[in-house]
């Protein structure tokens, strides 16, 4: 009995010694940001957004629609190389101005574009060199890094808003803004359905990407 307890004694102080010498344990595996740069930028995404309303007669002065619009959502898409391909939905609420009221808003969207511009040997990482002058016709105007890190697409699909569906088409600009991140410019045309009016509508997405 003596010698057993002896033995469990022995092997509970070295217990502590032995368990120092073992290796930690790292911490679980964590994937890089699936977006690091335009044409480097796939999968899944949140999307949070801000919306305005107007008639093409008054995109300046508000027009008879001018509507403020928050948007939250999220979508899934392909952007590799040139090629941007995805889908989108988001909610919303639009605050009535103007005379109108306010109303639950939703988009449900699908997009394809191509980057005519891309960074012409920049890294997956992080493209380091401007279209030349010869592909950019915006020189001096627009910093060829924009249009390198700058996706056009087609959007189109379903809007809704004051309680009716319509069907909406439009455009769309993606930049990367950092790695994980990114943003949209988007402007979308729903026509007159059901008594609503013909809406016009301008809106910035910022992106978070998983």
């Amino acid at each position: 009995m003596k010698i057993r307890n002896l033995i469990l004694a022995a092997v509970l102080f070295a217990s502590p010694a032995i368990a120092a010498d073992l290796p930690l344990k790292g911490p679980a595996y964590l994937p890089t940001s699936s977006c690091l740069s335009a044409g480097n930028c796939s999968g899944a995404y949140a999307t949070f957004g801000i919306s305005n309303n107007a008639d093409l007669g008054g995109v300046l002065t508000g027009g008879a629609n001018n509507g403020m619009g928050l948007n939250v959502g999220g979508g899934y898409q392909y952007w590799s190389g040139q090629i941007i391909a995805g889908f989108e939905v988001t909610g919303g609420y639009q605050f009535g101005t103007a005379g109108n009221a306010g109303s639950l808003t939703s988009t449900q969207f699908v997009k394809l574009g191509y980057n005519f511009f891309p960074s012409t040997t920049g890294t997956a990482v992080a493209p380091t060199a401007a279209p030349t002058a010869s592909q950019n016709p915006f020189l001096n105007l627009v910093p060829a890094n924009i249009l390198a890190n700058s996706t056009p697409a087609v959007i189109a699909g379903g809007c809704l808003g004051h309680g009716v569906e319509k069907g909406c088409v439009g455009l769309e600009i993606d930049s990367v803004l950092a790695a994980g991140w990114s943003t949209a410019f988007q402007y979308y045309n729903s026509p007159s359905v059901k008594g609503q009016a013909d809406e016009n509508v301008f809106r910035i997405m910022v992106q978070r990407h998983f």
